[in-house]
């Protein structure tokens, strides 16, 4: 049996340094998915907002020829403009995805900046979403001389709250989470590089 000095002494020569395996292949794949993930999450947002609001640009077009009312022409130019702005911001950020290069690390922070832009984004969807939506309609009912119902103004301006409830609470369920994770990768990484 050994005494203490002779433990203690065995103790000390040990090497104190971690050892374990990394598996750069697993990471590497599973930044890949992770980066497809948020880049499908973005996209998904990015072309139901244009297709959206160039729908409801046509929508206004139509409505306005249809019955010769010229004020419908604001509201549909403000819908193309604002999916004008989502379609060069989606080119823009497009740009820095295709400017990294192909290291694990930069695409890891790639997917992150895209997570944090559409997290800021959403954070903001009274902005993309309700302004437009209740202007059009202050702007219709300021011109309309029968006018509809005040009714159909406030439920569609609470639809609208809701959605945009709706668009917060995925931001804080879904889209946080996932650049946590990221997040946690990239400081693991760190680490181990």
């Amino acid at each position: 049996m050994m005494d203490f000095n002779q433990l203690q002494q065995a103790w000390d020569q040990q090497d104190t340094g971690a050892s374990f395996d990394f598996d750069t292949a697993e990471l590497d794949r599973q930044v890949a998915r992770q980066q497809r993930r948020a880049l499908r999450t973005t996209t998904c947002m990015e072309l139901g907002y244009i297709g959206c609001m160039l729908a409801l640009g046509g929508f206004a077009v139509i409505d306005g020829v249809a019955n010769k009312q010229w004020y419908q022409f604001v509201p549909a130019a403000l819908f193309v403009l604002l999916a004008l702005y989502m379609l060069f911001d989606r080119k823009r950020r497009h740009a820095l995805i295709h400017t990294s290069t192909e290291s694990v690390k930069e695409d890891l922070q790639v997917a992150i900046q895209t997570l944090e832009h559409q997290i800021a984004r959403q954070r903001r969807a009274w902005l993309w979403f309700g302004m437009p939506f209740v202007s059009v309609a202050l702007w219709q009912a300021g011109f309309s001389a029968a006018g509809k119902p005040l009714w159909v103004y406030a439920l569609a301006i609470a639809a609208l709250a809701g959605l945009t409830w709706l668009m917060i609470k995925e931001t804080e369920w879904k889209l946080i989470p996932q650049r946590d994770k990221l997040i946690a990768l990239a400081h693991l990484l760190e680490e181990r590089c």
